[in-house]
Parts: structure tokens; C-alpha cells; sequence
């Protein structure tokens, strides 16, 4: 569930914000090029904290606590004023995207590290199909919750 950190900050994000907060809609793209800075600025500084089972464990266990407080954080966004909900949002958005670098390293390193080495292939295979299905649905999962729940048109 941590890769969802994705679909929450290129569907989700731009949405709660234009729809649920008082910040300016440029806010967005500024928050965007804020997630690749830090994933930029400190990639490699996470990514070096990885270097067994116990510190891939550790780093999605940290990557799901970033994602606990980004959550509140952006909850909070609804009832601010623009100033401070524009503040709040960028630190949300950073801790997203450190939720993003622990769940990446760490997920990679488990992959590995976990995996039969005479069977490499098949538990990368494995591992990929499960993170293309969190991408295939997480938009529907993070966007889901902010339409009601109707039957289709013509039922």
C-alpha cells in the first residue's frame, strides 16, 4: 500500500487541493517540482541507509509512518486560510515524498534480498505485477472516496 504514495500526489494531490483547499491553483505545479527536488536532492542519501533485509523492513516502516503524517497533514489543508494551507501543503508534499524514497529503497531491497537467487527473475516478476496492480488501481482508489456511491447510469 505504500507505492499508492504516487497515485496520492499525481491524481490525488492536484484534486484535494483545486477542490477541497483555499490555495491558488498554481500551488499544484509548485508542488510537483517540490516532489522532484527532494527526490532529486535525496535519493541517494535514503537509499544508502538500505543495505540488508532489517534496514529495507526499517525503511518501509518509516516510509509508512511519512505517509501517516501526509495524510493528516493534507487533511488539515481543508481549513486553513491560502497562506498557511499552501505552507502546510508543501510540507505534506515532502513528506510524501520521503515516503516515496523509504518505500522505494526499501522495497527494492526486500525484492532482492528476499528472493532465491536461482529464481531471480521469477520473484522480480512476481514483485513487479503486484506494484503495476497498486498502479492500476490507485486512481480509482484515491479517487473513489470523493464521488458518492451510485449505481451507473442505466441500472
Amino acid at each position: 500500500m505504500l507505492i499508492m504514495h504516487m497515485e496520492l500526489l499525481e491524481v490525488g494531490m492536484p484534486l484535494w487541493v483545486m477542490n477541497h483547499t483555499q490555495a491558488p491553483a498554481w500551488t499544484t505545479s509548485a508542488l510537483l517540482f517540490t516532489n522532484d527536488l527532494v527526490a532529486i536532492g535525496f535519493q541517494m542519501r535514503v537509499g544508502r541507509t538500505v543495505t540488508d533485509v532489517t534496514s529495507a523492513a526499517r525503511a518501509m516502516r518509516h516510509g509508512g509512518y511519512c505517509l501517516l503524517s501526509a495524510s493528516a497533514v493534507f487533511a488539515l489543508t481543508g481549513t486553513l486560510n491560502p497562506l498557511l494551507c499552501a505552507i502546510a501543503l508543501f510540507g505534506a508534499v515532502a513528506l510524501l515524498t520521503l515516503t516515496e524514497l523509504l518505500q522505494s529503497a526499501g522495497s527494492w531491497g526486500l525484492s532482492y534480498d528476499l528472493a532465491d537467487t536461482a529464481r531471480l527473475g521469477e520473484y522480480q516478476g512476481a514483485w513487479s505485477v503486484g506494484t503495476q496492480l497498486v498502479r492500476s488501481c490507485g486512481p480509482f482508489l484515491v479517487t473513489r472516496p470523493s464521488r458518492p456511491w451510485t449505481r451507473p447510469a442505466g441500472w
